[in-house]
């Protein structure tokens, strides 16, 4: 069972490494989820989810308002996964983007 209370079933052909890693990707996943819940709460736009990112979409001028959204989405979410423990998450930003004419 993961922070969150994600329950995974055994299967008796699942091999030990699926169940070794279980905890790991579990807790990674619960903080994904609940950084998204507390980003569409702020109205940011994600406009996907990539393996262990997201790709935000936001006005030019508004990156460091989407910065600080993203921090707080991060700070609660590992607040209540982790109890304390601060994970860090890096932010890029492309600003070389689709520009209509």
């Amino acid at each position: 069972i993961t922070p969150a209370g994600w329950r995974a079933t055994v299967k008796p052909a699942s091999k030990w490494r699926t169940w070794a890693n279980y905890p790991i990707q579990g807790t990674g996943g619960d903080i994904m989820r609940l950084t998204t819940i507390a980003l569409d709460g702020q109205g940011v736009q994600v406009l996907a989810i990539v393996h262990d990112s997201w790709v935000i979409a936001c006005r030019q001028g508004q990156e460091q308002q989407v910065r600080d959204a993203i921090e707080c989405a991060r700070r609660a979410a590992c607040e209540r996964v982790l109890k304390g423990f601060d994970l860090k998450m890096g932010i890029k930003v492309y600003a070389d983007r689709y520009r209509d004419e």
